[in-house]
């Protein structure tokens, strides 16, 4: 185990706010807020906090894409102090598997209406959000909704390999799933 792998499963024990960078995936800087969740076979399991300070659904990542990270996050008690006078609890963790990109893909879709998909290699800057139809042995089907909550008739394939980050239980895709009547 190297020195960073280490460093995430000491956040992740200590349930430490930190912030991670994927240069080789997000040339313009990009970074993410979150509590490091778990960490198994190369991926990582991440609570988001979200724009304005909130708790942000969850992200899966390769630990391999992750570049560098602040432990903790520089401004973290004010953070955490504003999470908790808004009344932000910390969720349970979801269980998702991390054997595989496809065994994250269906132990999340099993778990929440729709999932975000990101193929920053292959289309930078734009997600795919949807509900898992089929998984195969090396590509999956989704079937994809549009920023106005309507089903697109195409299925898209997509291939594992592809994949650099999923997202689900965020805010965004909980309203597009309560406009698409997939929650109450």
């Amino acid at each position: 185990m190297n020195s960073f792998d280490k460093a995430l499963k000491k956040a992740i024990k200590s349930r430490t706010l930190v912030r991670t960078f994927r240069d080789n995936l997000d040339p313009s800087g990009t970074l993410r807020d979150g509590y490091p969740l778990k960490m198994e076979n190369g991926f990582l399991l991440t609570l988001n906090i979200a724009e304005g300070i909130w708790l942000g659904g969850f992200t899966v990542n390769r630990v391999n894409d992750i570049t560098e990270m602040d432990d903790p996050v520089e401004n973290a008690a004010f953070i955490e102090r504003a999470l908790k006078l808004k009344g932000q609890q910390f969720p349970a963790i979801p269980n998702i598997n991390l054997n595989s990109v496809r065994s994250v893909l269906e132990s999340a879709a099993a778990l929440f209406p729709l999932i975000t998909i990101h193929r920053e290699n292959v289309d930078p800057g734009i997600c795919q959000i949807g509900k898992l139809e089929s998984a195969g042995k090396s590509s999956f089907m989704m079937r994809e909704i549009d920023s106005s909550a309507e089903w697109v008739d195409e299925r898209e394939q997509y291939d594992y390999d592809d994949i650099t980050g999923i997202d689900f239980g965020g805010a965004y895709e909980h309203s597009l799933a309560l406009v698409a009547g997939l929650v109450n």
